[in-house]
Parts: structure tokens; C-alpha cells; sequence
């Protein structure tokens, strides 16, 4: 599979960014190989594919994924907070951002490629890659997507937006039963609540060109961040929200991966 392999690896490497996986090296199968740092603390992804295959190497990552830290949570009583939630999303849109002023889509926006270093910061890890196909015709595809439209940056926010309601509501229910993480109970400020649901349901709508940007996404998660914070600093007592469900007829009937 030859499609200027090298020229999209190294676009890839040159990539440097606080909230993204560092590609330190590759090698494809015409034996090329090249290390873009020198740097002790690294695994190897590879291709299994023997006719053609690729070998990266990237940084470690130390606290795994998103998804296994938001499981964590419930096994060993070693929660995720409200605020460290929104820390960890606003990163995540800090590497979109950056990925998509350098005109890269990152395709595969989902839990599992989100992963936490020793302090907790999230680091977006699988993006841009040439070979993948884009994001699996699942729960955080587009819809344009899904109908075979070509991929676009409001894709990649799209999926951004599943993630959002993840870090929130339990999984594998209908969004429209959907229920809030039981660990979340009192944490989260009715302020910060609404400012949170709006720019998810507007990174989840139906027409592209009415989903927000990523800076804009930056914005808004800021602001919520500092409306809870403000909240915080005013009140010791749990917030009482009189609802948390997400009922959006754009997402009626999906469920969450």
C-alpha cells in the first residue's frame, strides 16, 4: 500500500503538541526507517499486514486510556472528578485544534485513543494516520459521514461530541434513557451543566457547517470549566440538578459505543 507513506509519517512526526502521542520513528516495508528522537520512553505499533508492512514508534503513555480510567473509576472508588473531566476534554480539544490548523484530521476520536501520561493529561494517540480507514461506521461517526460524504474537520468535532456525553453518562444505554455517572452526583454546578450540554449538542448536529469549531469547543469548555470553579469557591454543599438526561432528537434511538 503505497500513498507517499513517508511524506504523511513525517508530516505525522513533525507534529508536536502537549495534548498529542509523539511519533518518534517508523519503518515500512521497503526497509526505510527513520527515528525522529532519541528518547527511552517508547513502544512500537506495527501492521501486522506481512505484504505491507509499517512499524511506528511512539511515546508511552503511563495511565492508559480514557476509557480505562472512566472504568477504574467505578472498580477501585479512584474517581475521575467533574473538574478533571472537563481538564481532560478541554486537552483534548487544545491537540484538535492544533491538528486542524495543520490541515490534519484526526478520524478516529474515541476513548480508546485519548491516553492519560503520569499527571493526568490527556494526549490524543492514532491520528491522522494515511493507511487507517476513517473512523468505523459506529456511534462517533458523522453522519455525512456514515452517507459517505467525504471527511471534514466538523467529522472529527462530531466525535468529539460523543466523547463528551461519555465522560458523563453511563454507556450502552439509549441516549434518550441515558443516565448520568453515579460519581458525578452533587459535583457538577447547574451553571456549568447548561454551558456543557449546549456546545455538545451543538458538536452533534445533524447539518456540518452548523457545528462549532474546535477553538470555539475551547472556548465554551473553558468557560463551563470557570463557572464551576466560581461555583466551588462559593458553596461546600452537593448541586442539586433537577436533570442531567440527554434528550436530542438528532440522537434519538443511538446509543453509546
Amino acid at each position: 500500500m503505497q500513498f507517499k507513506f513517508r511524506e504523511e509519517i513525517e508530516k505525522i512526526c513533525v507534529s508536536r503538541h502537549p495534548n498529542l502521542v509523539s511519533l518518534l520513528g517508523f519503518c515500512d516495508d521497503g526497509g526505510d526507517a527513520a527515528a525522529t528522537d532519541d528518547d527511552d520512553d517508547f513502544y512500537s505499533v506495527d501492521d501486522d499486514n506481512d505484504d505491507d508492512a509499517k512499524i511506528l514508534v511512539s511515546e508511552f503513555i503511563q495511565n492508559g486510556s480514557l476509557l480505562s480510567n472512566l472504568h477504574e473509576s467505578h472498580r477501585n472508588k479512584k474517581a475521575l472528578t467533574w473538574k478533571k473531566r472537563l481538564q481532560i476534554c478541554i486537552g483534548v480539544t487544545q491537540g484538535l485544534h492544533y491538528l486542524h490548523t495543520a490541515s490534519i484530521f484526526h478520524r478516529n476520536i474515541k476513548l480508546t485513543n485519548i491516553l492519560l501520561d503520569r499527571a493526568m493529561v490527556p494526549k490524543l494517540s492514532d491520528f491522522g494516520f494515511p493507511w487507517s480507514n476513517p473512523i468505523h461506521a459506529g456511534c462517533y461517526a458523522a453522519p455525512e459521514w456514515s452517507e459517505g460524504h467525504d471527511f471534514t474537520d466538523k467529522c472529527d468535532v462530531y466525535s468529539f461530541g460523543i466523547v463528551l456525553l461519555q465522560v458523563v453518562f453511563t454507556s450502552k444505554l439509549p441516549l434518550i434513557e441515558g443516565e448520568s455517572d453515579p460519581i458525578l452526583k452533587g459535583m457538577i454546578a447547574p451553571q456549568c451543566w447548561e454551558v456543557f450540554l449546549d456546545i455538545t449538542r451543538r458538536c452533534l448536529k445533524f447539518e456540518a457547517n452548523e457545528r462549532p469549531s474546535m477553538n470555539e469547543v475551547i472556548s465554551q469548555l473553558e468557560h463551563a470549566l470557570a463557572l464551576q470553579e466560581e461555583a466551588d469557591a462559593n458553596t461546600s454543599d452537593e448541586y442539586n440538578l433537577l436533570s442531567m438526561t440527554f434528550d436530542d432528537d438528532a440522537l434519538l434511538g443511538r446509543r453509546l459505543c
